[in-house]
C-alpha cells in the first residue's frame, strides 16, 4: 500500500492501526502535545541508535567488513537497552 502511494483518511488510518490518535486540524497541536506529555516519564536517551541499530546493524557490519576505511565508525552505539 505504501508502495502505491495509498492515502488513507483520519478515519481509516486509525481503524487500520497505522495512527494512535486522530484529531481535528484546529486541535493536533494539543492532542500531540498531550500524548507527548503522557509518554515523557517513558522516554529513553539513545533509543534512536538502538532502533537504527537494529534495523542496520547487520547490513552496516557487512559494509564495514568491505569499506575501504577499515575500523573508523561512522555512528555511535546505542545507550539504551530495552
Amino acid at each position: 500500500m505504501l508502495l502505491e502511494a495509498h492515502r488513507w483518511t483520519g478515519k481509516e488510518a486509525l481503524e487500520e492501526g497505522i495512527v494512535d490518535m486522530v484529531a481535528d486540524p484546529e486541535h493536533m497541536l494539543d492532542v500531540a502535545l498531550d500524548l507527548a506529555k503522557r509518554w515523557a516519564p517513558k522516554a529513553r536517551m539513545g533509543v534512536y541508535g538502538l532502533l537504527r541499530a537494529e534495523l542496520w546493524g547487520e547490513a552496516l557490519q557487512k559494509f564495514q567488513s568491505i569499506s575501504h576505511v577499515h575500523g573508523r565508525q561512522t555512528s555511535s552505539p546505542a545507550k539504551a537497552k530495552l
